[in-house]
């Protein structure tokens, strides 16, 4: 068994804290483009071009999102052998 540094698991726990941040400002982003759709009258008679790069981006940041978590949970997957 291998024997781990108290400067081993406070690195990844910086790791994991900063991973955490990186999926909660996704979702901050997600949040904001949703309230837009709720609050806006007419959202969907904007252009399709302004349509097809709004959910693009909404796309982009849920990909994000997931990517992130889960390079997150390999990670402590890989801590946890």
């Amino acid at each position: 068994m291998a024997i781990i540094s108290i400067f081993d698991f406070w690195t990844f726990i910086n790791q994991q804290i900063e991973t955490q941040e990186q999926v909660e400002t996704c979702l901050w982003k997600l949040e904001a483009l949703i309230t837009v759709v709720l609050t806006t009258n007419n959202f969907y008679d904007l252009s399709e071009w302004t349509l097809h790069n709004y959910f693009s981006v909404v796309g982009d940041l849920i990909e994000e999102a997931v990517k992130v978590n889960q390079m997150s949970l390999n990670d402590l997957l890989q801590q946890g052998r």
